[in-house]
């Protein structure tokens, strides 16, 4: 009998203990639940207040649009590329940058560095783009163009495709007689946009190079043909034509640039020299070593 009292007993305090824990249990689940509930409402509150206060207020809708062009674009140009809409929110197009453009009314398009992005690659003569936030109501756009740093004969009749000095391939109306135009380029899908910093690594390299005040008084190269892989050959401003390889021309800049100093240092001496004596020199193989450097001579003096 008192087995039995003493079981009961164990068996009542075990349940209590049962019905205890469940009971907090499901204090705690619905204490979470509001809590869930609470955040929830919270954000949605907030994100009601950023619209009516920020991303959907006229007051910040744009009003003043300034544009800035370091180049012969024009503003409307630059506006007609863009493709901006008529009402723009300066908070909706700030946000958009930072996070999903569509949870501020937004279509993926008008996100600052989409406008950016697709601006670039219509226009490839623009080489930047900055877009400025400027509140309440003021959009700053500046624009920065390409620089013309070589013409490029693409054999298709298309004699205004320049390259900057990177290599990007861009439209360019103007007719620089002063640019080194660069042949033996492969005209197949040759296109405004195109980067030929790989193809013509070497050709860019000499280039611009030979644009340092050290050079440029006594080496102007008119053209330039690109389309041996052992060699660059070029046509200066005295009519010499020169035939220049250098060791590590496929190299890193750094290490390339070392030997190319020592052919052009070359280079320079013999032109100068040629000038003292009155000698005109018809060509120059710069291809073998700085101690041996083949020079053909015309008959007549200067």
């Amino acid at each position: 009998m008192g087995r039995r009292r003493i079981l009961a007993a164990r068996t009542s305090r075990g349940g209590d203990a049962w019905r205890i824990t469940l009971r907090r249990l499901t204090v705690v689940l619905i204490l979470l639940t509001l809590l869930a509930l609470g955040v929830l409402a919270c954000a949605q509150g907030l994100r009601w207040a950023g619209r009516r206060l920020l991303w959907e207020n006229d007051t910040y809708n744009v009003r003043t649009l300034n544009v800035r062009v370091d180049g012969r674009l024009s503003r409307e140009h630059v506006l007609e590329f863009m493709n901006l809409p008529d009402e723009i929110n300066l908070w909706a197009l700030l946000l958009a940058r930072r996070t999903d453009a569509g949870n501020n009314g937004l279509r993926d398009s008008m996100t600052i560095d989409r406008i950016r992005e697709n601006f670039l690659k219509r226009i490839p003569s623009a080489s930047d783009m900055d877009i400025a936030v400027r509140f309440p109501d003021r959009l700053d756009v500046r624009v920065k163009e390409r620089v013309p740093f070589a013409t490029v004969d693409a054999g298709r009749g298309y004699g205004d495709f320049v390259i900057d000095r990177h290599g990007m391939v861009f439209f360019d109306p103007r007719d620089d007689a002063r640019l080194p135009l660069i042949m033996g380029v492969s005209s197949e899908n040759l296109m405004p946009g195109m980067d030929l910093s790989g193809t013509l690594k070497s050709a860019l390299r000499l280039l611009d190079m030979v644009r340092q005040p050290r050079y440029n008084r006594d080496i102007v190269i008119r053209r330039l043909n690109v389309a041996a892989d052992e060699y660059l050959e070029c046509w200066l401003e005295n009519g010499i034509h020169v035939t220049l390889a250098w060791a590590g021309m496929d190299d890193s800049r750094e290490n390339g640039d070392k030997h190319l100093e020592l052919k052009l240092n070359s280079l320079r001496s013999i032109i100068r020299d040629s000038r003292e004596t009155g000698r005109r020199i018809e060509s120059i193989d710069l291809t073998l070593t700085e101690d041996n450097i083949p020079a053909t001579l015309k008959s007549s003096r200067i």
